[in-house]
């Protein structure tokens, strides 16, 4: 049975545009006057966002960077930020999550007084509290730039360093393997006598790695780059590699390993007789031989990707900026191909000036999280960049927001949903189900919540701007209806959430998922 309720869906929020700012859009910024960047994103189980890069608006100075962590809702809207550092440079680049809820942090710290750059880590807790951190290299420069938790709960970093090497000033691949307290169990660097530089791996099926990078020692012609794949045993011992391109410069910014035990790589290439970079997908068997290779791109604007995941449909995301068509200025760019390496769509994102885009997470909606820097928005200077976008790349502009956090009872979790464009003048409606039959329940509609954990599950709307007392009906559902009125300003936001009366769990209560509304 319809209710009409309009006390719920129009009194509130008729104040609401008195007392809330617009909300974040599908396109959000961070951080503050100055340089400001986040390069790799993580959905995470609350259905909200971790972002982690580098800052200097909270620097005294402006000018020495910190890592920068930042943590969002599911609609993008800041919870908290947290910086990490010391008087110098730190940049933080890659980041996983890790069993225990928490984060482990790589990236570079440079001291300031001789600009000797050490790999700098961060083991935080979900709050992004630090836990511990250690710095790793030799007498030269050391950088990390991808972290993943290996199996035994330790963890494994990549990156390259100019300190181990044959050859002075000379790069070379760097792996680190540490335990969970970051004690250092192998370290090994794979090089010859140029330079090769390291983007990424992970630890492969066989409880080994592999480490994507380029290669100007093993190129062909020798001196120049190809993308290059090395892979590694469980103690750090190579096992074989192998190179990928054409005579010009070729590099591998990404790498996953597909379900038959092969590897995709992504990253850009400038092919013989072109004078712009392609977009570049590889993929190999399981000992690195090439079964096939793409480029994607215009022939008159450079296009490089520097992220590739894999999508449900077994296809592929990538993940990087393209030069928009005078030159100037460049875009965020997705791709999307099949497993074939197939293009489905492409997508460029930005504004009137430079975005730099870096990573690329896949969220449970099967939509993409876009994370980077833009100079077209924000405070000033770069700021921090994080793009929801659905699964065929459009904006992520839905008025009404699931945000999760509900907990389960008699019925299974209580379901809140909402409809309607919220334009106004057009009907709007929310409706509960799942709840047990006749249960009271209180309806919470919130214009400024703090997000905090309870009975199980994630408070979005409190502290409540207006409380209703309702009820379930027989068959434990629940609805509301009113027309959305006329003249709330764009972006103006509303969440909502019930709490309902259930004996059949221990709290006698039990929380539905939260709800956002945001006019268009």
């Amino acid at each position: 049975m319809m209710q009409i309720l309009p006390t719920l869906l129009v009194c509130v929020l008729s104040a609401s545009i008195l007392m809330t700012g617009p909300a974040l859009s599908a396109q959000d910024t961070y951080g503050g006057p100055a340089y400001d960047a986040v390069y790799d994103v993580i959905q995470t189980s609350d259905g909200g966002y971790v972002a982690l890069g580098n800052t200097a608006s909270f620097d005294p100075l402006l000018v020495y960077y910190d890592f920068y962590l930042i943590k969002t809702d599911a609609v993008g809207n800041l919870q908290w930020q947290k910086t990490y550092g010391s008087e110098g440079w730190e940049s933080g680049y890659g980041f996983d999550e890790t069993s225990d809820g928490g984060f482990i942090l790589v990236g570079s710290k440079t001291d300031p007084s001789d600009n000797k750059t050490d790999v700098y880590v961060v083991k935080v807790d979900g709050a992004g509290d630090v836990e511990w951190q250690q710095t790793y290299g030799g007498p030269g420069n050391d950088k990390a730039r991808t972290v993943k938790q290996t199996l035994d709960g330790g963890y494994v970093i990549f990156g390259d360093s100019d300190s181990f090497g044959s050859v002075t000033f000379q790069s070379d691949l760097y792996v680190i393997k540490t335990s969970a307290n970051g004690d250092v169990e192998w370290e090994t660097v794979i090089g010859g006598d140029f330079t090769e530089w390291s983007w990424g791996g992970m630890q492969t099926a066989d409880g080994g790695y592999v480490v994507v990078g380029d290669t100007r020692s093993y190129s062909t012609p020798v001196g120049w780059a190809d993308a290059y794949l090395v892979k590694l045993d469980s103690d750090g011992t190579q096992v074989w590699d192998q190179t990928y391109g054409d005579i010009k410069i070729d590099a591998g910014r990404s790498v996953l390993q597909t379900a038959d035990g092969g590897f995709v790589i992504a990253g850009e290439s400038s092919p013989s007789g072109s004078s712009v970079y392609k977009a570049y997908l590889i993929r190999t068997d399981s000992v690195g031989e090439l079964q096939w290779s793409r480029t994607y791109g215009p022939s008159t604007q450079d296009t490089i990707v520097r992220c590739v995941r894999e999508t449900s449909d077994g296809g592929f995301i990538l993940a990087g900026e393209q030069n928009t068509l005078s030159g100037a200025d460049k875009d965020g760019y997705l791709l999307k191909v099949d497993a074939a390496g197939e293009p489905q769509w492409d997508n460029t994102y930005g504004g009137p000036s430079i975005e730099f885009m870096y990573s690329v997470a896949i969220t449970a909606d099967d939509g993409y999280m876009f994370s980077g820097r833009t100079l077209s928005y924000g405070a000033g200077n770069y700021d921090a960049f994080l793009i929801k976008l659905n699964s065929d790349g459009s904006l992520d502009e839905d008025a009404w927001s699931d945000l999760g956090g509900g907990t389960a009872g008699l019925m299974g979790q209580p379901e809140l949903a909402g409809s309607g464009s919220l334009e106004g003048g057009t009907p709007a409606s929310v409706a509960l189900s799942g709840a047990p039959a006749g249960a009271a329940m209180l309806a919470w509609v919130s214009f400024a919540p703090a997000v905090f954990a309870a009975l199980g599950g994630t408070v979005h709307a409190f502290p409540f701007n207006n409380q209703l007392l309702v009820f379930a009906n027989g068959s434990g559902e629940f609805s509301a209806a009113t027309t959305w009125p006329a003249g709330i300003p764009t972006g103006t936001s509303t969440w909502f959430q019930f709490v309902v009366q259930d004996a059949s769990v221990p709290a006698g209560l039990t929380l539905s998922n939260g709800l956002l509304a945001t006019a268009p």
